[in-house]
């Protein structure tokens, strides 16, 4: 049976460098498609329904579906597909770093001050990939407040997926899945804000290094254990 895979696209764990990837060497919007703020436009512009008003037919063309808008009820759009869903982790430190850095070179790109490092962590409200995951893709209303009861409900969620992966082994897990697509199997890292090149904003004062150390102590902590359970590369 031709697979679908079905990528979770948690923000800052390389799903804009999958993204580019499959957009080069598939068909974008029919073939590939992009669950996404920006899919949804582009679909519209090539005078396509939205990926779940498609008819079945058109929908089952599909072999990679990924976006932030992939969730628990992604499969059932493609109920005649195998589907291969797949996830992937970022080491909590360097997942905090890339997102303050987006926040900041967004505000640069647009002439504006961003906050401090330090400012940015009382303001900004979403800290967890854990937590995101929970909420976005697996639709969780209440995310319980004891760490072994929230690691158990993500455990319980990630069961469930044929591939939990860590970003610094996607090089090598996307080898045997682009080959399968029948696409060049090198995927170049994308490092952008909009079509602007990123630089390294955080890095520009040093203490913010132990500061978000502190920060992530209970997120590398669910980390940990999570490359302990599911550490298993793809062959």
């Amino acid at each position: 049976m031709n697979p679908v895979y079905i990528f979770t696209h948690i923000p800052k764990t390389a799903g804009t460098s999958l993204r580019y990837h499959f957009q080069k060497y598939l068909k974008d919007q029919t073939t590939f498609i992009h669950l996404a703020n920006k899919g949804h436009k582009m679909a519209k512009a090539q005078g396509l329904l939205p990926f779940a008003e498609r008819t079945e037919e058109q929908r089952h063309q599909a072999q990679v579906i990924l976006g932030h808008d992939v969730n628990i009820h992604t499969a059932q759009l493609v109920p005649a597909k195998q589907t291969f869903q797949l996830v992937y982790f970022r080491d909590p430190i360097a997942w905090e770093i890339s997102r303050y850095n987006q926040y900041a070179n967004a505000r640069r790109f647009r002439e504006l001050k961003p906050l401090p490092y330090i400012d940015w962590t009382i303001h900004e409200k979403v800290r967890s990939q854990f937590d995101w995951f929970l909420t976005n893709y697996c639709l969780e209303k209440n995310i319980p407040k004891d760490s072994d009861e929230k690691l158990e409900l993500i455990s319980h969620h990630l069961d469930q997926m044929q591939h939990v992966g860590f970003v610094d082994q996607i090089d090598h897990d996307m080898k045997p899945i682009f080959a399968t697509l029948n696409i060049p199997t090198q995927m170049q890292a994308e490092n952008v804000t909009g079509r602007f090149k990123k630089i390294d904003i955080f890095n520009e004062n040093p203490s913010n290094q132990n500061t978000v150390v502190d920060n992530c102590i209970t997120e590398n902590q669910f980390f940990l254990k999570i490359i302990k359970k599911y550490d298993r590369k793809l062959k």
